[in-house]
C-alpha cells in the first residue's frame, strides 16, 4: 500500500471510530436508539473490506477504549467482544470471498461464542447471573402489574387468575431463551451482512448480496431434517432427560420461525405478482404480525411450500 493510501486508510479509520463511539454512546444512554447498537459490526466490516484486517483490529481496539471512559469498561469489553468479534470474523470471510451462507454462519458462530463468553464474564466479575436477573425483572414487572389491578378495585379471583396466566408466560419464556438466543444470533448477523452489501454496493464494491426473500426457498432436505431433528428431541424423553420440555419448546420455536420467515417470503411473492401497492402490504404484514393465528397460517404456509413449490421457483430458474 502506498503512502497516499495508508494516509487516506488512516484518515478513513479515525472518522470512522469517532462516529462508530458516538453512535455506541447515543445506544446505550437513549433506550428508544438502542436499536443502533445492532448495527455497530457493519462500519466495521466495510472497513475491513476496503483495508484489510489490520486497520479493523485497531479501529476495534480504539474504539473499546474510547467507549470504556463513557459506558464503563466492562460494557464496553462485552460490546467488543460481540460485535467486535462478529465484525472481525465476518469480514475476513469476506476477503476470502466466502459464500453469503458461510459469512452469515460465521457470524453467528463468533457472536453465540461472544454471548456465552460475556454470560460467563458478568457472573465472574459482576456476580450476576443473567438468567436469574431476568426473570426478577418479570416477577418485579409482574407484580407491580399486579398492584395497578388491586388499586383499580379488581375483584381478589381475577387478580389471582392474571397472576397465573402471567406465571405461566414468564416459565413459557425462561425455557425459551435459549432459543430466543440462537435466533439472535442468526438475525445480528443477516442484518449487519444485508446492510454492509448495500453499502458497499454504492461504493462500486461487488458482494454476494443475499436474493430477495421472495426467492428464497428451503430445500425438501430441510424438512426431512425437520422430522429428524423433532423426532430425535421426543425420545429424549424416554432417557429421562432433565430439560425435556425446555428442549421440546426450542425445538419447536426455531422451526416455527424459519418457516414463518419462508411463509412471509411466499407472502411477499404473491404480493408483488398481485402488485399490491407498498402501503398495502405493510398494512397486510402489520395485522399478521399482530394477530397469533396469522403466525401461524404463515409458518404452515412456509412449510407446505417446501413440498408444494407454490412459486414454481425450480421451473423459474
Amino acid at each position: 500500500m502506498s503512502t497516499q493510501n495508508k494516509t487516506r486508510a488512516m484518515v478513513e479509520v479515525s472518522l470512522l471510530i469517532a462516529l462508530i463511539s458516538v453512535l455506541t454512546i447515543i445506544g446505550n444512554y437513549i433506550p428508544v436508539l438502542t436499536f443502533i447498537t445492532f448495527f455497530l459490526p457493519t462500519p466495521f466490516i466495510i472497513l475491513g473490506k476496503r483495508h484489510g484486517m489490520y486497520y479493523i483490529t485497531w479501529a476495534i481496539i480504539i474504539w473499546a477504549m474510547i467507549t470504556m471512559s463513557f459506558i464503563g469498561p466492562v460494557q464496553a469489553i462485552f460490546l467488543s467482544i460481540l460485535m467486535g468479534g462478529t465484525a472481525i470474523i465476518m469480514a475476513y470471510l469476506m476477503k476470502k470471498d466466502a459464500s453469503a451462507g458461510q459469512i452469515i454462519a460465521g457470524g453467528a458462530l463468533i457472536y453465540l461464542i461472544g454471548l456465552v463468553m460475556s454470560i460467563q464474564l458478568s457472573s465472574i466479575v459482576m456476580g450476576v447471573d443473567v438468567i436469574t436477573q431476568i426473570n426478577q425483572m418479570l416477577e418485579q414487572s409482574m407484580n407491580m402489574q399486579m398492584s395497578m389491578y388491586e388499586t383499580l378495585g379488581m375483584e381478589t379471583t381475577q387478580i389471582d387468575e392474571f397472576r397465573k396466566m402471567i406465571e405461566l408466560g414468564m416459565q413459557m419464556f425462561m425455557m425459551m431463551i435459549p432459543g430466543i438466543i440462537i435466533i439472535s444470533c442468526t438475525t445480528l448477523p443477516l442484518m449487519n451482512y444485508a446492510l454492509t452489501c448495500k453499502i458497499l454496493k454504492k461504493l462500486g464494491y461487488e458482494t454476494k448480496a443475499l436474493p430477495p426473500l421472495k426467492y428464497v426457498r428451503l430445500p425438501k432436505t430441510f424438512v426431512m431434517g425437520t422430522f429428524l431433528i423433532i423426532g430425535l428431541t421426543m425420545l429424549t424423553r424416554y432417557f429421562n432427560f432433565a430439560n425435556y420440555q425446555s428442549l421440546v419448546i426450542n425445538v419447536f420455536l426455531i422451526f416455527y420461525i424459519v418457516y414463518f420467515v419462508q411463509g412471509i417470503g411466499v407472502m411477499s411473492y404473491f404480493f408483488d405478482v398481485l402488485k399490491i401497492r407498498k402501503l398495502m402490504k405493510i398494512l397486510i404484514y402489520m395485522l399478521i404480525l399482530l394477530s397469533g393465528k396469522g403466525v401461524f397460517i404463515l409458518a404452515t404456509l412456509g412449510f407446505m411450500d417446501c413440498f408444494m413449490d407454490f412459486r414454481k421457483l425450480k421451473i423459474r430458474n
